[in-house]
């Protein structure tokens, strides 16, 4: 007897757009066969939905070695509506966190969609970003202590967002990294300090008592900021260009083992680097050699 010929493997992984296009082609023949839309038959509008729903899946799979679950799950994300609808807005985001204290078991998803008009799939994609429990979520800015804590978690934990949500306490990962990207993308946004902003800063700073970054009274310094003071100058500000020069004008220097230096030995290289050059610049007596850093001080890394 002859064994019988061996069963062709089931193709998992992410679909190619030939196995996109094979799908999509056979979901609007079966539409054109039925005399209805697919978006209708996939939202249940039409009539013995749940028989046409069956039999859509199954002319779907023609053609595609794929198992059945993962045509049903595929036609959702493509053809389901409710599945792009754009971002959740604060009401939204409001009746979702109300609606996850309500809701319990395996269907929540979905009855939590019917309520909020989007997919099953797109609640629980969201729900999973901000955490199941959307007890602690605030959608309000964020406060003071909130910025000082989100900036331990961040020099503990580097970049570890769970870690720094549960150092923060009040915010969710995802929220901790919207953040700090949103801090980035601020600080390219002319909120850079002038030259001589980061000299007077420097100065400041070399006669703070304190031995640790954690240890300087940033309020303190705005308020001893010489001069007439403008809107710029603010703690969160002074303290964020500090930390990007920490990391970049170091290596600008030269000096590849910033990680190993103490807060006094940042603020001496910083003295003779950036002001020391300057403040000859500006007196007039600069001295032999010290011309090429002085030029290059204007220029950011």
């Amino acid at each position: 007897m002859d064994p019988s010929p061996p069963c062709k493997a089931i193709t998992t992984g992410r679909w190619s757009k030939r196995e996109e296009s094979i799908l999509k082609s056979n979901a609007q023949e079966f539409a054109t066969l039925s005399g209805c839309k697919v978006e209708d038959i996939m939202m249940g509008k039409n009539k013995n939905k749940n028989k046409n729903r069956v039999d859509f899946y199954k002319y779907c799979a023609a053609g595609l070695n794929r198992e059945d679950d993962q045509i049903r799950r595929k036609c959702l994300r493509i053809f389901d509506a409710n599945n792009y609808k754009g971002k959740y807005t604060m009401s939204e985001l409001l009746k979702l966190r109300r609606l996850s204290a309500d809701f319990r078991g395996y269907r929540k998803y979905k009855a939590m969609g019917e309520v909020l008009g989007r997919s099953a799939n797109s609640v629980r994609i969201r729900l999973t970003r901000h955490g199941t429990n959307l007890k602690k979520l605030k959608i309000s800015k964020w406060t003071e202590d909130e910025k000082e804590l989100f900036d331990e978690g961040l020099q503990l934990f580097d970049k570890k967002w769970p870690a720094i949500a549960k150092h923060v306490g009040t915010r969710t990962a995802h929220q901790c990294l919207v953040h700090f990207w949103g801090r980035r993308k601020n600080s390219k946004k002319g909120n850079i300090l002038t030259t001589e902003e980061q000299v007077t800063l420097i100065e400041l700073l070399s006669r703070e008592p304190v031995h640790f970054i954690d240890e300087i009274d940033w309020t303190g310094i705005v308020e001893k900021w010489p001069g007439e003071r403008h809107d710029g100058i603010t703690p969160d500000r002074l303290r964020d260009r500090f930390n990007d020069m920490r990391v970049n004008k170091i290596y600008y220097y030269g000096i590849l083992s910033r990680d190993q230096l103490t807060f006094s030995d940042i603020i001496d290289i910083f003295l003779e680097k950036l002001v020391k050059p300057y403040r000859d610049r500006e007196t007039g007596n600069q001295s032999e050699g010290s011309g090429s850093v002085a030029d290059e001080i204007d220029q950011d890394p």
